[in-house]
């Protein structure tokens, strides 16, 4: 019984790595007029995580908690990670 509960805990946190020992950033990037931003990279400046918005303007990222300067297309926009999800929705100028 305590090998199955051992491989269910780290098969669950092999799936959800981001609510385990960190954060999952997440949200939706639209434009000026409020319209989503489809497939537009999102880099954490001084890191390699980097995720691509969906075609509504969804994204998500893996991410330790802390904060961090989102880079998308030439903009910075300051963003802190907590333990569990975070969701920052961004409006692109």
């Amino acid at each position: 019984m305590r090998y199955l509960t051992f491989f269910l805990v780290w098969g669950w946190l092999a799936i959800h790595p981001g609510t385990a020992f960190g954060g999952e950033l997440f949200g939706k990037v639209t434009d000026r007029d409020g319209k989503p931003a489809a497939n537009i990279q999102i880099a954490v400046e001084g890191r390699t995580a980097t995720a691509k918005t969906s075609n509504s303007g969804e994204y998500t990222i893996d991410l330790p908690r802390g904060a961090y300067t989102l880079i998308i297309q030439g903009q910075q926009f300051a963003v802190t990670v907590l333990t569990g999800r975070t969701e920052q929705n961004i409006r692109l100028q």
